[in-house]
């Protein structure tokens, strides 16, 4: 089988018909909801990242956080996540059953390449197929037709760009899912391939939730899994590579006249002392000697 496929949901992702959008930059026709035990869930289970995310409902009715709301997510309904806005971290386990197609973006410099993969909420937990990058011209257009709702959201045309943009997406994403090859070799390289996104990702949201659970929830593997497919490809711990970013990335700031307590928060750290410990550790020297 594909890593991923589509078929079963042909009747859906092929009628555009039958989609509806939430987003920013679009006049949603869904109204938001009021759920006490999620919101109360989505306290402590929100991020947001540097890149730019789509949530396309397959099957099942539930539930996704975005920003100050709660949606109802219903076969058809897509949530367009835009970069840095906060959206839900994943599922609650009190979930409803549900199946969800999740677009990432790349972090590429090639706008032509994304990851994609199918989310599957069940018996009190989720499960992710492993993400599969996917590379498609209709994905350029698609992105650079986001970006110009964005700045033109009244604008007719841009929005009527956008939605064929989508409509002319979906065919191709649907398509790839059904031609994925299976080879060992090939999957394999999809793999190495899918570490070196997550690498990037890291470079790119080095101040962003970096946690275990949101990178392995991004590759779709279990986080025991995906702690040892990043050290294969990578030669190091995931651990290692993050703080070997962080401290790259700080030096950087730091010799770019940034202050010390400046790139404590702009890297995430928790207080200006607990970065100050971190860089010592990390390259022997205090941020002040850089």
């Amino acid at each position: 089988m594909p890593t991923w496929s589509l078929r079963q949901h042909a009747a859906l992702v092929l009628n555009f018909r039958r989609y509806h959008f939430i987003g920013t930059a679009l006049e949603s026709d869904i109204a938001p909801v009021r759920n006490v035990r999620h919101a109360r869930w989505r306290r402590r289970h929100t991020h947001r990242h540097h890149f730019r995310e789509v949530l396309i409902g397959l099957s099942g009715q539930s539930r996704y956080g975005f920003k100050d709301h709660i949606y109802p997510v219903a076969p058809g309904t897509v949530l367009l996540f835009d970069a840095d806005e906060e959206h839900d971290s994943w599922y609650p386990s009190f979930g409803p059953p549900c199946r969800h197609l999740w677009i990432h973006e790349s972090t590429t410099p090639s706008p032509l390449m994304a990851l994609c993969n199918i989310c599957e909420v069940r018996s009190h937990h989720f499960t992710l197929l492993p993400s599969t990058p996917v590379t498609l011209p209709s994905l350029e257009h698609f992105w650079r037709s986001w970006d110009r709702l964005k700045t033109q959201p009244k604008d007719l045309l841009s929005r009527s760009r956008f939605l064929a943009a989508f409509a002319a997406l979906m065919p191709d994403i649907f398509e790839q899912s059904l031609e994925m090859p299976v080879s060992q070799d090939v999957e394999e390289l999809n793999r190495r391939r899918l570490v070196q996104e997550i690498a990037d990702v890291i470079k790119i949201n080095i101040g962003g939730d970096l946690s275990l659970d949101h990178l392995a929830c991004l590759a779709g593997y279990s986080k025991f899994h995906f702690l040892r497919m990043f050290q294969r490809h990578q030669r190091c711990s995931l651990r290692q590579y993050i703080h070997r970013v962080k401290s790259q990335r700080a030096t950087q700031l730091l010799r770019g006249g940034m202050k010390a307590a400046a790139v404590a928060q702009v890297l995430g750290f928790s207080t200006p002392s607990a970065f100050h410990r971190f860089f010592l550790r990390q390259t022997g020297n205090r941020p002040s000697e850089c």
